[in-house]
């Protein structure tokens, strides 16, 4: 069927050329066009915009590294107004591609729990902690120094306030005792001033019996 259309297309297109003039040319008839099956594909495609957290997960960088990108121009990105604020969103088409197999194999399992860090990360981590340590050692060490000067001065302190309270007492003592010495004399002048003495024969002390003078 087709070797005939293809030879009727032949000797129309001679005969216009014949004419002087190019007739169109024949359409193909669906019973030519082979069977094909119309698959509908679910659309995988990523959307233009995503925002800055998914751009920063698919690059493999910090969220700050991305809004760093979008401000300088880096990356197309605009600001859009979201119910949390004004946020970044990443034109995705602007980041670089990734490779991703047909087949993903179960990488669960390779995967380590955490991501690996490289050598001179980790011992600028260990220098800062040894500093710190280091650092609390020496406040410890001070603050041991404080409380002992504390300690002593409260001593010093107590010791002191002992002597001042029994020197305290002594002169007390010492100023109770003349006040008991100055009233007792006192006493026995005010005594000898008001009372006057009598003679012995008009003496009021009973006589013994037995004594006849």
């Amino acid at each position: 069927m087709r070797c005939v259309q293809e030879a009727v297309q032949a000797v129309q297109e001679t005969h216009a050329l014949r004419a002087g003039s190019r007739a169109p040319p024949v359409q193909p008839q669906p019973d030519d066009v082979p069977n094909r099956r119309t698959v509908m594909l679910k659309s995988t495609a990523a959307p233009p915009f995503i925002t800055a957290t998914e751009a920063a997960s698919r690059i493999g960088v910090s969220v700050d590294t991305i809004r760093r990108y979008c401000r300088d121009g880096t990356y197309k990105a605009e600001q859009r107004h979201t119910s949390r604020g004004m946020k970044w969103f990443v034109d995705s088409r602007a980041l670089p591609a990734q490779a991703v197999p047909d087949i993903a194999p179960n990488i669960t399992e390779d995967v380590p729990d955490v991501a690996p860090v490289s050598d001179g990360i980790v011992a600028a981590f260990t220098a800062h902690i040894d500093d710190l340590r280091g650092q609390l050692s020496a406040q410890a060490d001070i603050i041991a120094q404080l409380r002992a000067a504390h300690s002593a001065e409260i001593a010093r302190l107590v010791d002191a306030q002992s002597e001042q309270i029994a020197r305290l007492r002594e002169d007390h003592s010492r100023e109770v005792a003349t006040l008991r010495d100055v009233n007792r004399d006192q006493y026995v002048i005010l005594e000898r001033l008001s009372v006057p003495r009598l003679p012995d024969s008009q003496s009021t002390t009973a006589r013994p019996w037995w004594r006849i003078w």
